[in-house]
């Protein structure tokens, strides 16, 4: 009896495995939602195409992406229930079932106004390769439609049907190229040896989607992207949008650098990378944030604004503080040069940003306002005039406010602002 003809009776099982209704196919299989009768819980059940299964070669690989992927437990990975075996008619997997979108599915066009969710979200799948990577496992096709994002907000990897098990004798598939055109690392391409970098390649792809909105190679035919790719071409992705700051966009561009070894090293050097971008934002836990977004994403982009403003008006503080060799206590900034705030380019130098502010055009305006001791938004603005200190305060309804009508402009204003100090 052919798989086919099983699949066609009015049992519909495989195995021990009673299947519902379809919900995803791809090349190589078709995906079901199944009840494992044993167990009595439902499973995602991955089967081969009849005329895949048939070939030995093809068996071996699914059965080595099962072996590989049941060796990984961590919480951004899909978990392998179980595997078919050699007697078995079909060539199946049974994982774990996830109710919710691809990541190809969850994208919204509005979201790059917030390069961070990407960034909590390519933090927590840059931890599931450094897990994979320790147990010697590559995954090689990573891309939107292989990341599962659950009812619970957890993003989760999936799909290790190109794994390569780095600890064992890998199967050998002449002639052919495969993974995702678009997400796919130079070293594949050109046939060269590789190693976990060629992960971190195309996530890298991934953020950079998540970011602007676009694939870092795009073209009107596969051929056209390789190519791309094989030259290092792509777009810096603060063009394609100002939201994305220096930091981030010079992270995206290691992970697609052109020479291997101009990559991060490991997975964790990613998300340590990305994790202190998220810090000096005031986002300390990816995990929880990114949850939060997941639950309500309108009210949380709603909030994000005079948070996020916040955090980078402090972080230029700091930064400006630094060029100018000023010395920073408890939020009060204080100049050593001594200037004497005749011009505004002497005010600007003494970087006296020890509040919040918002709603001015420019940063210098900014900064002289502040120094000069006039009224901003801020909850305590000091400036020192030389001969002594003043202090100006909102309350904290004002503050918010001012910092709701004006966020999104202070956001665009620092971008520019730190364009100008790197």
């Amino acid at each position: 009896m052919t798989i086919r003809d099983s699949l066609s009776m009015d049992s519909r099982t495989v195995d021990s495995y009673q299947l519902g209704e379809e919900i995803g196919r791809g090349g190589m299989a078709v995906v079901y939602r199944a009840r494992d009768r044993n167990l009595e819980r439902d499973v995602a059940l991955k089967v081969l195409h009849e005329h895949i299964a048939q070939d030995p070669d093809n068996r071996e690989r699914f059965v080595r992406e099962a072996r590989a992927v049941a060796r990984l437990h961590h919480r951004n990975i899909i978990q392998i229930y179980g595997f078919s075996g050699p007697d078995s008619d079909f060539g199946y997997i049974a994982a774990e079932l996830i109710d919710g979108p691809t990541l190809r599915q969850f994208f919204r066009q509005a979201y790059v106004a917030y390069p961070e969710i990407g960034v909590m979200l390519c933090a927590q799948i840059a931890d599931a390769l450094e897990h994979a990577h320790g147990e010697g496992v590559l995954h090689r096709d990573i891309k939107p439609e292989n990341v599962m994002i659950g009812a619970d907000g957890v993003p989760r990897l999936m799909d290790f049907g190109l794994a390569r098990v780095l600890d064992a004798q890998s199967v050998t598939l002449t002639g052919s190229l495969l993974g995702s055109p678009a997400h796919m690392a130079p070293e594949i391409i050109e046939g060269r040896e590789y190693d976990r970098r060629v992960d971190i390649f195309s996530l890298g792809t991934i953020l950079y989607y998540l970011c602007t909105g676009h694939l870092p190679f795009e073209g009107t035919n596969p051929a056209t992207v390789l190519n791309r790719i094989l030259k290092g071409d792509f777009t810096p992705p603060e063009q394609h949008n100002p939201h994305v700051l220096r930091g981030l966009g010079l992270i995206i561009a290691r992970t697609l650098a052109r020479d291997p070894a101009q990559r991060y090293a490991t997975a964790g050097e990613v998300s340590r990378a990305l994790r202190a971008y998220l810090g000096q934002l005031g986002i300390e836990r990816a995990e929880e944030e990114f949850q939060r977004f997941y639950a309500a994403p309108d009210d949380w982009m709603a909030g994000a604004g005079p948070r996020l403003a916040r955090a980078l008006t402090r972080r230029a503080a700091e930064r400006a503080a630094e060029k100018e060799g000023i010395l920073v206590r408890r939020g009060v900034y204080m100049a050593f040069s001594g200037p004497s705030f005749e011009t505004p380019a002497e005010i600007r130098m003494a970087r006296l940003l020890g509040a919040t502010v918002v709603g001015m055009s420019t940063v210098p305006e900014v900064i002289t306002a502040n120094a000069m001791g006039m009224r901003v938004c801020g909850i305590s603005c000091v400036a020192n005039h030389g001969a002594g200190m003043t202090e100006n305060t909102l309350t904290g309804k004002e503050v918010l406010e001012e910092m709701a009508k004006a966020s999104g402009r202070l956001i665009r204003l620092l971008t520019r602002f730190f364009g100008e100090m790197e």
